[in-house]
């Protein structure tokens, strides 16, 4: 539980402004709004003592000047520390605690909690400090970095589950958070600066829309965090239009050819051909079982990789697509099978069923009787002699060096993909319909997996006549 957590918890745990001797709601909203500024204002006056450290060190400001006005400071600071600390350090009727007293015998100041707990120190402001402590009101830094690291910490402790996100999130923070950003106030930094920023960044980087959509998603987590801390009251990175730095994206990707991301006929019978020798030949893996099919289903490579036999029905020849092999990479690199597609996000709505064609269902008796007489009894399609799920990652592999050694301009497994959604969309199939076979949107499939042919300007000449 973070700062912020601890104490709006335990403010609603009491239900009581002790300022206000109200109950409800909103005694506990103006009860968290004081703390946040209170934290806000000590904040301040702190960078104040730094700044005339500062002065002094560069001799903008006598030592004797200097003394006095820190003297007032942190005259300043330990009473706006006592008057937070009286937000939360109440009895159960709302009326505020003593602050500790000293004791002689020890030579100790101290103090007893809410919940029994005796805190102790040396001098009065320490235990100031150990009772914010106590109560979660320590002093959160309101630099980018820091917000960021609280946010990040928060993002992991409540989705333990999904360390491939955090591991995007922190590769993001590095590409895209500057020195300079990482080290500024986030209650300093305005729309107008952040969109120049951001401007730069394009440009500089020659970003990609995705890459940009996934900074503008990091900056979100970050200024929810802020939101959160009290430092600010609204993200202001939901004010920066993305349409208007997309024109200034590499956008080569929205502007491929066919020839640029399909595979020829030429191609797809070398493609096929090679891995009919290798099934025929000694055998060293089923993956090129796994390329054949997947030319046939379109199916995402995470959802091929493990597919079971439970999901094929060879009476109506159909194959229900239901789950993924996902990737983690904290603490370090692992795969693990998820009862659910990329399109379900998270939570299973029974996946999407997909047509065998003949050539698929060819595969996928030979790939059963191979794996019988080999011995190798499992539930999965794609496994090692030992019967164990195979790797994503050991499939995109395969397809790198498959690539490689054909020397094609196009090149990822996802071209099997986009081939399935060219050929349905040739034989007139209609993209609500493609969309649902590929488990994805309308628009997703008209945007990234439909593309001009080659010689489309004879056809569409000869059709207008």
């Amino acid at each position: 539980m973070n700062n912020t957590e601890n104490y709006t918890a335990t403010a609603c745990g009491m239900g009581i402004s002790p300022a206000t001797n109200m109950v409800g709601e909103e005694s506990i909203r103006q009860a968290v709004a004081r703390i946040h500024f209170l934290r806000r204002n000590i904040f301040d006056l702190l960078s104040q003592l730094s700044t005339i450290q500062a002065e002094v060190e560069c001799g903008m400001l006598d030592v004797d000047t200097a003394k006095a006005k820190v003297a007032i400071l942190r005259k300043e600071i330990i009473e706006k520390k006592k008057r937070l600390i009286q937000e939360v350090h109440v009895g159960k009727r709302g009326n505020t605690l003593s602050m500790g007293a000293y004791n002689v015998n020890k030579g100790l100041f101290i103090v007893r909690c809410t919940n029994g707990t005796h805190l102790s120190s040396a001098t009065e402001e320490g235990l100031l400090d150990a009772l914010m402590e106590h109560y979660g009101l320590s002093l959160d830094s309101p630099l980018i970095k820091d917000v960021w690291l609280r946010a990040i910490e928060k993002y992991t402790r409540k989705h333990p589950d999904k360390s491939k996100t955090v591991y995007n999130y922190k590769k993001d923070y590095n590409s895209f958070i500057s020195t300079e950003f990482a080290q500024k106030d986030i209650r300093r930094v305005t729309v107008e600066w952040l969109e120049n920023y951001l401007l730069s960044l394009v440009k500089d980087n020659n970003l990609k829309v995705s890459a940009l959509k996934n900074c503008k998603t990091l900056l979100n987590l970050i200024y929810e965090q802020a939101i959160t801390d009290g430092f600010v009251t609204k993200n202001i990175a939901k004010e920066i239009k993305t349409k208007s730095l997309t024109q200034y994206c590499d956008q080569s990707l929205a502007h491929r050819k066919s020839e640029d991301v399909l595979y020829n006929d030429d191609e797809i019978d070398t493609i096929e051909s090679d891995m009919w020798r290798r099934i025929n030949g000694h055998f060293t893996s089923f993956y090129p079982y796994a390329v054949l099919l997947h030319m046939e289903l379109g199916c995402r490579p995470d959802e091929l990789i493990c597919l079971k036999w439970s999901d094929f029905d060879f009476r109506d020849n159909l194959v229900s697509i239901e789950r993924q092999q996902v990737e983690d990479r904290l603490p370090k690199q692992s795969f693990r099978v998820v009862e659910y597609t990329k399109n379900e996000k998270g939570c299973s709505l029974g996946g999407r069923i997909v047509p065998l064609s003949t050539k698929a269902i060819t595969v996928l008796r030979r790939l059963k009787v191979d794996k019988e007489a080999m011995g190798i009894k499992s539930e999965w399609l794609f496994t090692d002699k030992d019967g164990e799920l195979l790797k994503k990652k050991g499939y995109f592999d395969f397809n790198t060096a498959l690539h490689k050694k054909m020397g094609t301009t196009v090149s990822g497994s996802y071209a099997f993909r986009r081939g399935v959604s060219a050929r349905m969309e040739e034989a007139g199939i209609e993209p609500s319909e493609r969309a649902a076979i590929l488990g994805h949107s309308v628009e997703t499939n008209l945007k990234h997996y439909t593309f001009a042919k080659p010689k489309y300007l004879d056809r569409v000449r000869a059709a207008l006549g």
